[in-house]
C-alpha cells in the first residue's frame, strides 16, 4: 500500500497530561519548505523523569526541544536534558523510514505546569496535507502563515477559520480542532497562472513520477518479447509479467512514501510497492507504443475518500490504460490470477485521480 499521509506531527509524552496543543506553521516564501513550531501545555501527575518521543521522517528535522517549568511563585525554570536518543519505528514486516527522537529530562515536581516546545522543519511543501486533533487534550489550535502568492485550500470547506491579512500581503489562518472536527485536509500551492488545485497536484506528482527516465537494455528487451499484434494481448502480457515477477514489498521513507523508485532498479531487484509496480507498467506500455497512466486512489479502509487534492486523500496507486477507446484500470499489486481483473474506469466504485503529462487531460473521477 502506498502511504500518502501527512508528515508525523505529534509526540508521545510519557507521564505527561496534556492540557493544550498549539502549532504555528510557516510556509517559506520560496515555496519548497515549511516549519512547525509546536507548543504544548501540561503537567506530570507524579514526580518522575520525563521522556518525550517526537517522530520524524527523512524529510524532517527536529530541533529546539525544551521544557519550561512554571513555579507557583511565578518563577520559570528550563528543565535540563539528560539524554537524546534516535531510533527507528519500523517493524520487520513494514519499513516506513519514520524515526523518533527521544528527549529525556530530569524529574519534575508533581502537578507543576509545563510548557513543551519544539520545532520541525520539512523540506517538501506538499507534505503539509493534514491537521489532526489528538483526543488526549481538549482542543488543538493551528496558526498557518501563508505568504503572498500562495493559496491555501482546506476540506471540509464548511470550516470558517479566522483570517488576518498582513501589510505585506501574507495571510494568517487560525484553525481550532476538537472532537467535533478532528481532521482537516490541506493543500498549499503557488498561485501560478491561477492554476487549479488538481492541476497543481498533477504537476507536482508527475515531476516525482519521472516517467521520461531512460530504461536499460534488459527492460527494452523484455518489453519487445511481450509485444503482440493485438494491443489487448500486449497489455495482458505486461500485466502478467509484472504480477508474476515483481514481489510486492512496502518500503516507504520520507519522499519515497510518494515517489516511485527508478524503473531500472525495480526491474533489476524484482521487488517494489504499488508506485514502483505502476511506474514499471506505464514505462513498459509506453515502450510498446501504448498509453498508460498512474492513478491515485483511496482503498475502502482509508480514513478519507479521494475527493480533495491533498496527499492525505489517497493511500494507494493503480494504473489506467486505454483499450479500444476506453480507459481500464488495473491494480498491479492484486496478485497472480488466471483472469486479469480490470475495471472500466467509469464504473469503479471509488474516487480516483489519473495523472497525465498534459494538465488538461488529468482527470478526477468522483
Amino acid at each position: 500500500m502506498l502511504l500518502l499521509s501527512c508528515i508525523s506531527i505529534g509526540i508521545q509524552a510519557q507521564d505527561i497530561i496534556i492540557k493544550s496543543y498549539q502549532e504555528v506553521i510557516k510556509i517559506h516564501k520560496k515555496g519548497k519548505k515549511f516549519s512547525r513550531n509546536v507548543q504544548i501545555e501540561g503537567f506530570v501527575p507524579a514526580r518522575k523523569t520525563v521522556s518525550l518521543e517526537i517522530p520524524f521522517t527523512t524529510l524532517e528535522k527536529v530541533d529546539k526541544c525544551t521544557i519550561i517549568e512554571h513555579w507557583p511563585s511565578g518563577k520559570k525554570r528550563k528543565i535540563p536534558q539528560q539524554d537524546i536518543k534516535t531510533q527507528s519505528l519500523s517493524t520487520n514486516v513494514y519499513y516506513s523510514g519514520i524515526k523518533a527522537k527521544t528527549y529525556l529530562f530530569e524529574a519534575i515536581p508533581y502537578k507543576r505546569r509545563l510548557d513543551i516546545r519544539y520545532t520541525k522543519n520539512c523540506s517538501e511543501l506538499f507534505f503539509l496535507n493534514k491537521l489532526v486533533h489528538n483526543n488526549s487534550h481538549n482542543e488543538a489550535n493551528y496558526e498557518i502563515h501563508v505568504p503572498d502568492g500562495f493559496k491555501l485550500l482546506y476540506h471540509p470547506g464548511s470550516v470558517s477559520p479566522e483570517k488576518e491579512q498582513l501589510k505585506n500581503g501574507d495571510i494568517i489562518y487560525y484553525f481550532n480542532l476538537s472532537n467535533k472536527l478532528s481532521h482537516l485536509r490541506l493543500l498549499v500551492h503557488k498561485e501560478e497562472e491561477e492554476e487549479e488545485a488538481w492541476a497543481a497536484l498533477n504537476k507536482w506528482y508527475l515531476h516525482l513520477f519521472a516517467l521520461s527516465e531512460k530504461t536499460d537494455t534488459p527492460i527494452q528487451t523484455k518489453t519487445t518479447q511481450l509485444i503482440d499484434k493485438q494491443a489487448k494481448n500486449t497489455t495482458n502480457n505486461i500485466i502478467k509479467y509484472i504480477q508474476r515477477n515483481i514481489k510486492y514489498i512496502d518500503i516507504e521513507d520520507g519522499i519515497n512514501a510518494v515517489k516511485p523508485r527508478a524503473v531500472n532498479e525495480t526491474f533489476r531487484y524484482q521487488y517494489g510497492d504499488c508506485k514502483d509496480m505502476t511506474k514499471l507498467f506505464c514505462k513498459m506500455m509506453q515502450q510498446a507504443g501504448l498509453q498508460a497512466h498512474p492513478i491515485l486512489v483511496a482503498t475502502p479502509d482509508h480514513v478519507y475518500k479521494g475527493d480533495f487534492p491533498a496527499l492525505s486523500s489517497f493511500n494507494h496507486m493503480i494504473a489506467a490504460f486505454e483499450l479500444n477507446g476506453q480507459w481500464e484500470t488495473i491494480d498491479l499489486t492484486s496478485g497472480i490470477r488466471e483472469t486479469i481483473q480490470v475495471c472500466d474506469i467509469k464504473y469503479c466504485d471509488r474516487p480516483m485521480f489519473m495523472l497525465h503529462d498534459k494538465n488538461d487531460l488529468a482527470h478526477h473521477w468522483q
